[in-house]
């Protein structure tokens, strides 16, 4: 079995597999070429793999045909798409999905991909769930956790400002926003910050941080409990990463209803509100303040559960198993 794939350490999750590393080139016309190489070279593999790159991915899904690569498997995996929110979008969009008939199995990390299907035109008999993992669980296990009273909100996919800003507006509650940024080395921190138009109340700090998870995570260790606003029209599964890391590291989560929720979280495992509802998102915060002990069972279990998904390495062994190319009893070896 041959297998290529974007993840370099997918080949050291199983025994029995011949897995080539094929980074994905960079866009321009020396990367199509590129592509175009990684296309002809396909047509002697078993499977061709990209995660988390629906630009190649979309590439992949014109050049295989155009090389004869027929009989190669192309499967995507956490493939994030966007709402098309405009006529031409929608069209091109569709034209996305005429490309997508070339996949023949699509790894969600959601349960939910209703916008996938009427947008795109996925094929419900192509797809599973893949479950994903604790990033950076080595770190997690490493580090301290204590209550200085804080929320703490993070991210930046899709995150809805706008209504947190409204529901803590005279809120006695201290806000700590994290939002990484690439070209910092140390956080920079602003007092009543304005973020996409929303002007946050004097108790709120944004905490702009260099893009490494400790930036981050040592954030969420002193927070009391965890807010992730997600707008209302995500598709894909916005904050799974960031929730998931929080409940490994103790902390009660909540969070706004959408793709990353359905199908994975209940009310035992983290607080869900409706997506958009300044209320509602009120209303979940002064109860999680005013009551620790139901906010601490919440935590409980949802560390319990986020911990027993693991962490890099059970993620790839998901990947090869739901991909067919190993069973599950082949899949068990360590990596390094």
């Amino acid at each position: 079995m041959r297998v290529m794939s974007n993840l370099e350490r997918l080949g050291q999750a199983a025994r029995g597999i011949d897995v080539e590393y094929v980074p994905m080139p960079p866009r321009g016309l020396r990367g199509l070429l590129q592509r175009l190489r990684i296309a002809m070279r396909a047509r002697s593999a078993d499977v061709l793999h990209v995660d988390c790159e629906p630009y190649d991915s979309l590439w992949f899904c014109a050049l295989l045909p155009l090389v004869g690569a027929r009989s190669v498997r192309l499967v995507l995996s956490d493939l994030n798409l966007q709402l098309p929110q405009s006529r031409l979008a929608r069209c091109v969009a569709a034209l996305k999905g005429v490309l997508f008939r070339r996949v023949d199995l699509f790894l969600l990390l959601q349960h939910d991909f209703t916008g996938y299907r009427t947008f795109y035109g996925l094929d419900p008999e192509r797809v599973r769930t893949l479950p994903f993992k604790v990033n950076s669980i080595e770190l997690i296990q490493t580090l301290e956790t204590s209550d200085r009273g804080w929320l703490f909100a993070g991210g930046s996919t899709h995150r809805d400002w706008p209504t947190l800003a409204a529901a803590t507006k005279d809120l006695d509650v201290q806000v700590r926003i994290g939002i990484p940024d690439a070209g910092l080395t140390e956080c920079v921190t602003e007092v009543g910050p304005t973020l996409d138009g929303a002007t946050f109340s004097d108790r709120a700090v944004l905490i702009r941080h260099a893009p490494q998870p400790i930036e981050w995570l040592r954030w969420v260790a002193s927070s009391t409990f965890v807010c992730l606003p997600i707008r209302k029209e995500s598709l894909n599964p916005s904050g799974i990463s960031t929730y998931l890391s929080c409940m490994a590291l103790g902390k009660c989560v909540l969070i706004s209803d959408g793709p990353s929720v359905r199908g994975f979280l209940d009310e035992s495992r983290a607080v869900i509100v409706p997506p958009g509802d300044p209320a509602a998102l009120r209303s979940a915060i002064e109860r999680l303040v005013r009551d620790p002990v139901w906010r601490e069972s919440i935590a409980r279990r949802g560390r319990e559960w986020a911990l027993s998904l693991g962490g890099e390495e059970s993620y790839y062994r998901n990947l090869l198993v739901l991909m067919g190319v190993v069973s599950g009893t082949d899949a068990g070896q360590k990596m390094p």
